[in-house]
């Protein structure tokens, strides 16, 4: 749909990276409600990830892609939830070294 430079200004993430992030938190996202429509896991990410990008309104984001304000903000808040869940994990604490450790080298080159 989109090509990896528009996807990551759009998001401001790689796809790898989204689809990495939905690996580690589909569990505490997955829809456990049989309804008719329910927002996938990708879907809920991208949600989150637009308006964490834009700072827009919900509103705004809601129209984008056809939902309501309300579940725009349901979906942010739990994604937000998920994500500050892994600060805490020790996959995270590595990641963030080995960034710290790269930007590091940045600073010296």
């Amino acid at each position: 749909m989109f090509t990896d430079d528009e996807f990551t200004l759009r998001y401001r993430f790689n796809k790898n990276t989204v689809i990495h992030l939905s690996d580690i938190i589909s569990p505490a996202l997955a829809p456990v409600t049989h309804r008719k429509y329910t927002l996938s896991v990708l879907e809920q990410i991208f949600i989150a990830l637009r308006f964490y990008a834009t700072g827009t309104f919900q509103g705004v984001i809601g129209d984008d892609i056809n939902v309501r304000k309300t579940t725009v903000s349901r979906v942010v808040f739990k994604v937000s939830k998920e994500i500050a869940k892994l600060t805490t994990s020790p996959v995270y604490r590595v990641y963030l070294e080995r960034l710290q450790k790269r930007r590091g080298m940045i600073v010296l080159a």
